[in-house]
């Protein structure tokens, strides 16, 4: 058969059979079609659905609003119900739909003015809704079935956890027989603890205090010891070069050498040996600032104290200053009720003040 007698008997395709679109007008009372989205369970087409609404007043003509709707069909074994909640979160993020009708006999495509918001429906087998729904379990019962399900297939690291967490676990009923006796502990404890009157009194105490009375002499230094040390060498000598000269040639009391090694030294496990750490060593330091303190009327100049110690000046500065110090530089009167030269107009002292203020500590930033 020839090409163009093959092309001759096809069918020929009527100009007038083309699908036409157009805008389907506003039917008031009417619903129209809707919009709907199974979850996991799709049902047959033959079934059926409707659609119900609030009772609204005989007046109202409009039809109902498609958010206030409720989408039922059900089958001899299923129950389809749109649900409300998830309807509305599905309008609320923005997921609408522009439907269109297509009519077979006609050959026309009607659209729908506006836009629609799938209904989400969700199923219910008749054959359960009989059965009473059990309860959600507990804490305690969610814990014991974890416990129970770690130490079936867990790892060992977290058999390890679970065992750990046992050894902590508080029994509050073994601590009922101990409760009076922590009770009786804390009245005793606040029999000590100070009353409005003594707090005032207290308060008052404090803000007569002096520079001298921050840090009292046998706090620094024991009593035992500053009477087992001999000075009376040292007020013989007239000069400072005198006084340093004995210091390489007094005995040091044992008293003395036994309560520095405890105070500022410590020994290493199963050792007898003493070491000195870097807590030991700020102690030791604080301590010798304190000294310093008293000797120059509590206003003592930081920069002198770093260079016999050869110490930076920003570390002896904190030091001064975890004590209460504060690191200024002194006025005139200052200067002449301690003596002090008008050369030393520009250094800084660490002075002394009661009551006294510590730093307070810095916060971490998160």
């Amino acid at each position: 058969m020839s090409t163009e007698k093959a092309v001759s008997k096809k069918r020929k395709r009527d100009g007038s059979s083309e699908a036409r679109f157009e805008l389907a007008g506003s039917t008031s009372g009417r619903v129209g079609p809707v919009l709907v989205s199974f979850q996991a369970l799709e049902p047959p087409p033959s079934i059926a659905f409707k659609c119900y609404s609030q009772k609204r007043a005989k007046t109202a003509k409009d039809a109902p609003e498609e958010d206030d709707m409720l989408v039922v069909g059900e089958t001899p074994a299923v129950e389809f119900v749109s649900n409300e909640i998830e309807s509305r979160k599905v309008a609320a993020a923005g997921c609408r739909y522009l439907l269109a009708v297509r009519n077979k006999k006609t050959n026309t495509i009607s659209i729908l003015p506006s836009a629609k918001t799938p209904h989400i429906l969700t199923h219910t087998v008749k054959a359960l809704k009989s059965l009473p729904s059990s309860a959600a379990p507990s804490k305690v019962q969610y814990l014991e079935a974890k416990t129970a399900l770690g130490e079936t297939f867990g790892t060992k690291k977290q058999k390890a956890n679970i065992r750990a967490q046992e050894r902590n676990r508080i029994d509050v009923s073994a601590m009922e027989g101990v409760m009076s006796y922590v009770m009786d502990g804390i009245e005793k404890g606040a029999g000590n603890l100070l009353t409005t009157g003594l707090f005032l009194n207290y308060s008052l105490l404090v803000m007569e205090l002096t520079s001298s009375d921050v840090y009292p002499l046998h706090n620094i230094i024991p009593e035992a010891e500053w009477k087992a040390l001999s000075v009376s060498a040292f007020d013989v000598a007239e000069t400072d070069k005198d006084k340093i000269a004995l210091l390489a040639y007094r005995a040091v009391p044992s008293i003395v050498v036994d309560s520095l090694l405890s105070r500022f030294a410590e020994t290493a496990r199963a050792s007898s040996s003493y070491q000195a750490t870097s807590t030991t060593k700020t102690n030791l330091l604080t301590h010798i600032f304190a000294l310093c303190l008293k000797v120059d009327n509590y206003a003592t100049n930081t920069k002198v104290v770093a260079h016999d110690l050869s110490m930076p000046i920003t570390e002896v500065n904190q030091l001064f200053k975890s004590l209460g110090c504060k690191i200024m530089k002194l006025g005139e009167r200052e200067r002449g009720r301690l003596g002090l030269a008008g050369s030393s107009a520009e250094d800084k002292h660490a002075v002394l003040n009661a009551p006294v203020e510590f730093p307070k500590p810095r916060l971490k930033r998160k």
